[in-house]
């Protein structure tokens, strides 16, 4: 619980919402999205890269209007853009709610393209930092009773009634 509990409570700080490595398959309709809630003036940032080193990626980010839209008519998102073999992208949420990192095919002669990505997004998240003080409390609580125990054992007291032989 000592040990989780700080491990949690810093992840909390910058938390990565996806990291990892994914296939985009071949073809010019397919994607990869990681969606992430922001509050209005929170960040969503990362980067990316081909593991081949030679197919460019395209990634957009984009809160839920223009996503739909992007899904629906294949509109590229007007939000944030980046692309190339490798980068990163970064965006401030400028309205609260869902928003999607969305990465695809730089050419229309897509082939099956092999990306690492990180997606981080600024601020604490709450969830994480409530169980990492959950799990402190409890573990500092248990930590002070094995050194209480261990460090000042019961002595036996000998009294009038007792003297010489232990309480029964």
């Amino acid at each position: 619980m000592l040990a989780a509990g700080p491990i949690l409570a810093y992840n909390s700080i910058e938390p990565v919402r996806f990291g990892g490595t994914f296939t985009i398959p071949e073809g010019r309709d397919y994607f990869f999205v990681v969606r992430v809630t922001l509050t209005e003036g929170q960040r969503v940032y990362g980067d990316f890269r081909d593991v081949t080193g030679t197919l460019e990626v395209f990634v957009h980010v984009c809160d839920d209007t223009d996503y739909r839209r992007y899904v629906e008519r294949g509109f590229f998102c007007q939000v944030e853009q980046a692309s190339g073999v490798s980068g990163s992208f970064s965006l401030v949420a400028s309205v609260t709610g869902p928003h999607y990192v969305v990465f695809e095919h730089y050419s229309y002669r897509a082939q099956t393209q092999h990306v690492q990505a990180t997606v981080r997004t600024s601020g604490i998240d709450p969830l994480l930092l409530l169980a990492g003080i959950a799990l402190l409390v409890p573990g500092f609580f248990l930590l002070y009773l094995w050194r209480r125990t261990t460090k000042h054992p019961r002595r036996f007291e000998s009294t009038k009634e007792t003297a010489g032989r232990p309480p029964a």
